[in-house]
């Protein structure tokens, strides 16, 4: 009952959420990738919003930033002009002078150029520091001390051809550049380079798998570099995030596995005695397209994986798996819906509370969406069985309501027989709970009434309607129609 009641109001879902952002990029541009730092030194990380240009065309495109407020949400703080076709970013101390500085890969139709933007202590700086690349597109970068002089350098991947990478080493000295082109250690001919946030501090990081199915981890924004075989014969196909599930203070990493032409399921690799080891793969999960290893709840101390789907994001109500992972085996917490079209996704602890938090960017509504795991409610304790057998909940035979909890086969029998008063409260996901109480028989049909209790849209908590259903059906097969609703809640969801 609970996964149809969620898709059929996910889909419904228009606000940004709390702390969103609702016209993220300028009109005739659209979201193409996030970045987090804080340009403004309040201890807040604010958003740098990729903003390429609209359709196929290749002209256009801004930096729209987006500082972050300390009661919550984002104001404008002006744009930034990376040059045409703007559509990859990261984050990292490029000019080792202690800040945090953004860069960005334009893409333009003959040459591709990254720009540089420097922290200088009142924001970022106004114009770009640029190097021409050529015309070979990148699908990923990140900073890596590669040469070990203690200067950031920039490593693309996918460039010139699939499967392969390239470091723009940065010479020591002052300021940013020049650059020059060298190679990425580890990543030979044969080697597969990932992009992904390694270790879950928000940073990206890069991943070589060599031939022999090692991985070379190398740290974004420093010279760490670590390799860990893989234990056991699979076939890596991609990695896609890491953090610390395990104890050993070693990344471990969310990748997925290749099992046939087309497919691949997604698994840890988790770092047990200086080696990588697959978990089996996530029960429920897919082809993986994007994963998050990080605390997502308000107990910095767990961990949790957040997998979301290709076929998901592609589908009309496109949400995200979050599991834990304890004692050897996986725990499906629920579902997120992710609303749209989720583009770009990240995971970022904005204030460094250690708990972190879901940004999407919607490439269909033009919103950046902030998604945080609400726990769950406290389930009911069970019935009691009262001396003649009928539960101290209540039933039809005693008279009295049937105060449900959380029980939905509890409801579904209050249903059936339309029983007034019964109420029962829904984790539908962790962002979203509903509340239904049933008012009694009405026009041949049972009238019930709902609302929500917990939404990442606040005006949708409070309103409610009225829903009259075919309580001959079972309640898992009605509550889908909307057509049979009246209030001020289905209009809301229904504009």
């Amino acid at each position: 009952m609970t996964s149809l009641f969620a898709a059929a109001l996910a889909a419904a879902i228009q606000g940004a959420g709390p702390g969103g952002i609702d016209a993220a990029c300028p009109d005739e541009t659209e979201i193409m990738d996030l970045a987090a730092l804080d340009f403004d030194a309040d201890g807040r990380r604010d958003l740098a919003v990729v903003c390429g240009p609209d359709g196929p065309a290749t002209l256009g495109g801004t930096i729209a930033l987006w500082r972050a407020l300390d009661t919550g949400g984002f104001e404008p703080a002006g744009t930034r002009d990376p040059g045409d076709n703007p559509d990859e970013a990261t984050t990292g101390d490029i000019d080792a002078d202690g800040d945090i500085d953004l860069v960005v890969v334009a893409q333009g139709q003959h040459e591709r150029t990254l720009a540089i933007f420097e922290q200088t202590g009142d924001g970022l700086a106004s114009e770009p520091v640029t190097h021409s690349r050529g015309g070979y597109p990148t699908g990923g970068m990140a900073l890596h001390d590669v040469d070990g002089d203690r200067v950031m350098d920039i490593v693309l991947t996918d460039v010139p051809m699939p499967h392969s990478a390239q470091a723009l080493i940065q010479a020591e000295g002052e300021g940013i550049g020049p650059f020059r082109d060298g190679p990425v250690p580890g990543a030979g001919p044969d080697a597969q380079p990932f992009v992904a946030d390694l270790v879950g501090n928000g940073i990206d990081d890069i991943a070589v798998l060599k031939e022999d199915e090692s991985l070379i981890l190398l740290a974004g924004s420093s010279d760490d570099r670590l390799e860990l075989p893989l234990a056991g014969d699979a076939d890596l196909y991609a990695v896609r995030a890491g953090g610390m599930v395990n104890a050993d203070r070693l990344p471990d990493l969310l990748v997925s596995v290749r099992t046939g032409p087309n497919s691949a399921e997604p698994q840890l690799a988790l770092s047990e005695g200086m080696e990588l080891t697959l978990s089996g793969p996530l029960p429920g999960a897919g082809y993986l397209l994007q994963g998050h290893i990080a605390s997502f709840d308000d107990d910095p101390a767990t961990v949790e994986i957040l997998a979301i789907e290709r076929e998901s994001a592609r589908s009309d109500a496109p949400e995200g798996i979050l599991y834990q992972y304890r004692n050897g085996e996986f725990s499906e917490l629920g579902r997120l819906p992710l609303g749209g079209y989720p583009y770009a996704a990240k995971a970022i602890d904005f204030d460094g509370d250690g708990q972190a938090q879901l940004v999407i960017g919607d490439l269909e509504t033009n919103q950046v969406r902030i998604l945080s795991w609400s726990p769950a409610p406290d389930e009911a304790p069970p019935a009691e069985e009262s001396a003649d057998g009928a539960d101290a909940g209540g039933s039809a035979a005693t008279g009295e309501a049937r105060m449900c909890g959380t029980d939905e086969d509890c409801f579904e029998n209050a249903f059936a027989a339309c029983d007034p008063g019964a109420t029962v409260t829904i984790r539908g996901t962790p962002a979203i709970h509903y509340r239904f109480e049933i008012l009694g028989p009405e026009d041949e049909a049972c009238a019930v009434t709902a609302g929500f209790t917990e939404n990442p849209n606040p005006d949708f908590v409070g309103p409610s309607m009225v829903c009259r259903w075919d309580n001959a059906q079972a309640f898992d097969d009605v509550v889908r129609d909307l057509s049979a609703c009246e209030g001020e809640l289905v209009e809301m969801m229904t504009r």
